[in-house]
């Protein structure tokens, strides 16, 4: 029965994360292993890509010789395409589900997951709900991109959470709303919901927050906010808190490898989910990152032997942070610091996420919405959606401030602008470097 295996797989994660690291760390070498001898015998592009790793079947892998195995990176996965793709299943995986990404970073990836690994994601939502506490009887709500021929422009409401959790427990009703619907649209839809609980996007969190400020309300039911796909600023953290007295529990995932970190019960890091994905945090050497130390994620799905991505880059970068006191054996991230194209490398070779709306204090123009590019190296220009002609005194006040946020070198520029659209997805960018995602291109 689907809920007797959601919940069997629920008891297991929850001895699991409770070991000590190197116990997480052997088990996940393990179940590599068996990955690898499958690639080995099953893939062939995959056991070309092994042949530095040394590695005989049914053999003990070292991580020292796992780093041996070079990064797979977005633009090598794209050109691969089906070549990736295992040419066999072991018994009992299942069919094979097709995926899409939704080319938020320009370069948009297919691929298929095991059902099997579709399965293992499900008790990753299990974890988090129960995690935080969620009673899964009240009424959930979700902002998140959709069909248009399955949720209209007015939304939609339906009997669980999800298939999988109401497979096993009793859900309270859900509702669903686009992502591409104006903010004002999503604000109202919100409101008049009012549900328990929401997840959503950083960026559609935030404008909603304040499109519910202009009209001198709040919701009255909600519990928890959930965030997702996207980096969660501190800023975004600090409004839902200041207005509507919540807390913000992130989630840090992508389509292709599924839940990466799991944003802790009780500190505002991130819990590595270690029994789906092996994840090291690189510096620019290709060597471990520890505690405090900020460096490129390269992620390996251990259960999807349908598709396998050995050390594949997703884009991401984040800082390792030490082990958390609650308990958990999994590793911290104490920070997601952003996406390749959403970070920018300072003159000292340090990766960081700009702290953007710092651009704008104390300003007396009314900015709407803003975005910063850099368009190529060490050149800004910052746009900006304002109710009126920004004062020239304001422009020289963003100016400064942008020496403050991005340091010297810098060459920056104001332009107003009519509007600055969501890319794909519904994701919102504050701040995009075109330079750093060409460098980074193989």
């Amino acid at each position: 029965m689907p809920s007797a295996g959601l919940l069997g797989i629920h008891y297991q994660l929850a001895a699991s994360e409770r070991m000590p690291p190197e116990a997480i760390r052997g088990a996940q070498f393990r179940q590599l292993g068996a990955l690898v001898d499958h690639c080995a015998a099953h893939a062939p592009i995959w056991a070309e890509r092994l042949k530095p790793l040394g590695h005989r079947v049914g053999r003990q892998l070292a991580e020292d010789a796992w780093r041996s195995v070079p990064v797979l990176r977005r633009r090598a996965l794209q050109a691969a395409g089906d070549a990736l793709l295992a040419q066999a299943d072991p018994p009992g995986h299942g069919e094979r589900v097709p995926f899409e990404t939704s080319g938020s970073t320009g370069a948009p990836v297919k691929g298929v997951h095991s059902r099997l690994a579709l399965t293992l994601w499900n008790s990753i939502v299990l974890r988090d709900h129960l995690w935080h506490r969620r009673d899964l009887g009240l009424k959930f709500a979700a902002i998140r991109r959709t069909r248009p021929q399955r949720v209209g422009p007015e939304g939609k409401t339906v009997a669980g959470w999800s298939a999988s959790l109401a497979a096993a427990f009793v859900n309270g009703p859900a509702s669903l709303f686009d992502t591409n619907q104006p903010a004002e649209a999503q604000a109202e839809w919100l409101l008049e919901a009012d549900p328990h609980y929401l997840h959503t996007q950083p960026s559609i969190l935030h404008a909603i927050v304040l499109e519910a400020m202009a009209r001198g309300r709040k919701p009255r039911a909600l519990r928890s906010i959930s965030t997702f796909g996207e980096m969660l600023p501190a800023a975004t953290r600090a409004l839902v808190r200041e207005q509507w007295g919540l807390p913000i529990e992130d989630i840090y995932s992508s389509v292709e490898v599924g839940f990466i970190a799991l944003q802790c019960p009780a500190f505002e890091h991130y819990h590595v989910q270690s029994e789906m994905n092996l994840v090291e945090v690189l510096d620019a050497e290709g060597k471990p990152c520890g505690p405090g130390q900020v460096g490129e994620i390269v992620v390996t799905p251990l259960h999807n032997f349908a598709m396998p991505l050995l050390r594949y880059a997703i884009g991401d970068f984040a800082e390792v942070g030490p082990p958390c006191p609650c308990g958990r054996g999994l590793p911290v991230l104490a920070r997601i610091v952003g996406r390749t194209r959403n970070v920018m490398r300072r003159a000292d070779g340090s990766v960081v996420r700009p702290p953007v709306d710092d651009l704008f204090k104390s300003l007396e123009t009314g900015i709407l919405q803003y975005q910063v590019v850099e368009t190529s190296p060490r050149t800004l220009e910052i746009r900006v959606v304002s109710a009126a002609e920004i004062a020239a005194a304001d422009v020289a006040a963003i100016l400064a401030n942008a020496t403050k946020v991005f340091g010297p070198g810098f060459a920056a520029s104001v332009a107003r602008v009519a509007s600055i659209p969501r890319g794909e997805g519904g994701k919102y960018e504050d701040f995009v470097s075109l330079a750093e995602a060409a460098r980074q291109a193989p």
